[in-house]
C-alpha cells in the first residue's frame, strides 16, 4: 500500500487488504478517522511511519509475519483500546501508539527494540509484559501512563531510561535479582503512589 495512499480519506470505515500485501507504507491511512476496522494479510511484513496515526481504529491484530512497525505507527489513535501483537515482531519505534487508550500491552517475546516515548501518555495503561528480548527500556517509554501499576520484566533487561516510567501509579517496584545496571534521570520520578522501592544488587 503505497505512501499517502488513503491519506484523510475521512469517511471510510472499513478495510480489507488482501494477501500478497508486504508493506503499508508511510501515512497510508493517516487522518482516517472514522476507518474503525481493518483485516490485515498473512503476508504483511512492515507497518511504516505514520501509516495509521490518528485514525480511528478501535482495534488491531497484527500479524505473525510483521516484523517492524515503524514511528508513529498508531500515533494518537483515540479510539484503539486494544492491540494483539504477532508472534514475529521484533521492533516497534518511536511515538507509535503515544496517547492511545490501551488497556493492557503485551509484548511477544522477539521484540528487541522500542523507540523514544513508544507509550507515551497512555493514560489508561494499566499493564505491560515486557519480553525476554528486551535489554532496554526507552527514554519516555511509558511517561504518563497514569494508571500503570502492573508491569512483567525481562529477565535479560539491562537499562531502564530517562523518564521511562515517570507519572506512573506503581505502588511498589522490585528489582531484587535483576540484571539491571543503569537507571535514567527520572525514570520512575513524579509517581505519588510509590511506597516502596528494592533496588538490584
Amino acid at each position: 500500500i503505497p505512501v499517502r495512499a488513503f491519506n484523510k480519506c475521512e469517511n471510510l470505515v472499513s478495510v480489507i487488504i488482501p494477501e500478497g500485501v508486504t508493506i503499508i507504507e508511510d501515512s497510508a491511512f493517516y487522518l482516517c478517522y472514522d476507518l474503525n476496522t481493518i483485516t490485515l494479510p498473512s503476508t504483511l511484513e512492515k507497518i511504516e511511519s505514520w501509516a495509521f496515526a490518528e485514525a480511528g481504529l478501535t482495534e488491531i491484530t497484527i500479524p505473525n509475519s510483521v516484523e517492524t512497525i515503524g514511528d508513529r505507527a498508531f500515533y494518537k489513535c483515540p479510539s484503539l483500546s486494544s492491540v494483539t501483537f504477532g508472534e514475529g515482531l521484533k521492533s516497534i519505534g518511536e511515538w507509535a501508539f503515544t496517547e492511545t487508550p490501551l488497556v493492557e500491552v503485551e509484548l511477544p517475546k522477539k521484540v528487541e527494540y522500542l523507540g523514544h516515548a513508544v507509550f507515551y501518555n497512555c493514560a489508561f495503561l494499566e499493564s505491560a509484559v515486557l519480553p525476554e528480548g528486551l535489554t532496554q527500556v526507552p527514554t519516555y517509554g511509558f511517561y504518563g501512563c497514569s494508571k500503570l501499576k502492573k508491569l512483567t520484566l525481562s529477565s535479560n533487561l539491562m537499562v531502564i531510561n530517562e523518564w521511562a516510567f515517570a507519572k506512573t501509579a506503581f505502588e511498589n517496584v522490585g528489582f531484587a535479582g535483576s540484571n539491571i545496571k543503569y537507571f535514567g534521570v527520572g525514570a520512575f520520578s513524579d509517581c505519588p503512589n510509590l511506597t516502596t522501592v528494592v533496588l538490584p544488587d
